[in-house]
């Protein structure tokens, strides 16, 4: 593989033409494997270039976020299950992989990482066993920690991604727009505010139910692909005289002396 191109950090290679079920097969592979990895990956982190004959998917990074991704599936395809014993969150890639790769099975595609001479993977029926394995490697009980957070957005679409599959919100977080799935379990009530909340761009409260696990480095992130919104309140924004009515309820000054310990408290933070 060139090493002249730094954005590019995978290319698959085969043998064989590009024909258009075989970019599809191979493209929907990784498209279904970058979600996988991170689902609040932004639309155009990540390319591709395809050449004709002697088919070549040049797959390149075009944002940092989308370099991260692609180097942790690089690990992912060369050790599959030990990728996953050190990182649990890749399970989800390696599954997705699985299950899109079976169809490439055939076609003698390689894949090759940069300054590697030799490919990191082939894609056949061994490949696909190992990333099934990978999938279901269970992971030990005290690298999980399961709980409930909350988010505070606006709730921008509501919906099913693909026919018999969950509803699926995406809420505006932080200025970022993230997809999470709605338990099935939710009350009419609930999915009725978030019907309305995504017709209104309306600002709610969201109850998340997420995993915690233990990444390579020992530190807990959050599996995004896991969390599960468990309910939804409707969130007033408070005007600026209601906020301060409620703030000097609370304090209750019983003097002029005690109200400007209370200020010079606030001016330290």
């Amino acid at each position: 593989m060139p090493a002249k191109d730094p954005k590019m950090l995978l290319e698959l290679r085969t043998p064989s033409a590009a024909t258009p079920k075989r970019v599809q097969d191979a493209a929907r592979m990784i498209a279904r494997a970058l979600e996988a990895s991170d689902p609040d990956l932004q639309d155009g982190s990540v390319t591709m270039v395809v050449s004709n004959l002697d088919m070549r998917i040049a797959v390149r990074a075009q944002r940092p976020a989308g370099r991260r991704v692609l180097r942790s599936l690089s690990g992912l395809i060369s050790a599959p299950l030990l990728t996953v014993q050190r990182n649990p969150l890749m399970k989800r890639a390696a599954d997705a992989i699985a299950k899109e790769s079976r169809s490439l099975a055939e076609m003698g595609l390689e894949v090759f990482a940069p300054g590697r001479a030799s490919p990191i993977g082939k894609i056949d029926h061994d490949f696909v066993n190992a990333m099934e394995a990978a999938a279901r490697h269970e992971t030990p009980p005290d690298s999980i920690v399961r709980g409930t957070s909350e988010a505070y957005g606006r709730v921008l679409r509501i919906g099913r991604r693909d026919e018999g599959q969950g509803l699926v919100i995406r809420i505006r977080v932080n200025g970022e727009a993230r997809d999470i799935s709605v338990a099935g379990n939710v009350s009419t009530n609930v999915l009725k505010l978030l019907f309305d909340a995504a017709r209104d761009e309306r600002l709610v409260r969201v109850e998340i139910e997420v995993s915690w696990m233990k990444d390579v480095d020992g530190n807990w992130v959050v599996d995004k692909r896991g969390a599960l919104v468990t309910g939804a309140q409707e969130f007033e924004v408070a005007s600026g005289a209601e906020f301060t009515d409620v703030a000097l309820s609370v304090i209750e000054p019983r003097s002029d002396a005690e109200l400007a310990d209370i200020i010079s408290d606030l001016e330290t933070r």
